[in-house]
């Protein structure tokens, strides 16, 4: 493939996905759509479509205990949202119950951040 060829696809593929990144964001905070086609569309999509946020994003609505979250993580890791909750069923266990965590309000408030994630930076 010619040099100029290429670079012309790949600006193709550039503008369709900065075209692309608002109607996706749109679409995975709209409450109109269930939070379980949302969640799974965010956790396929969202590394490829979403940027990740140079910082640590504390999620506060979900009543989570960051006190030994953390611990799985190390420094300047970057920690894909679509990962958190595994990480939160990680440190955890089932006691995210017992400590009012609430998985769905968590997924909601990771979808209104229009991030694929962060970078673990402490």
């Amino acid at each position: 493939m010619e040099p100029l060829v290429l670079l012309d696809q790949i600006n193709q593929l550039k503008s369709l996905h900065l075209g692309t990144q608002p109607i996706f964001k749109e679409f995975i905070k709209n409450k109109k759509y269930k939070l379980s086609e949302r969640w799974e569309i965010f956790c396929e999509h969202s590394e490829f479509m979403l940027d990740i946020n140079p910082f640590i994003l504390r999620l506060q609505k979900a009543n989570i205990e960051y006190g030994d979250l953390y611990d799985e993580v190390v420094r300047h890791e970057i920690v894909l949202l679509k990962d958190f909750i595994e990480l939160i069923n990680k440190t955890h266990g089932e006691s995210h119950c017992e400590n009012n965590v609430d998985i769905d309000q968590l997924k909601e408030e990771i979808l209104e951040t229009g991030y694929s994630g962060f970078t673990y930076d402490w």
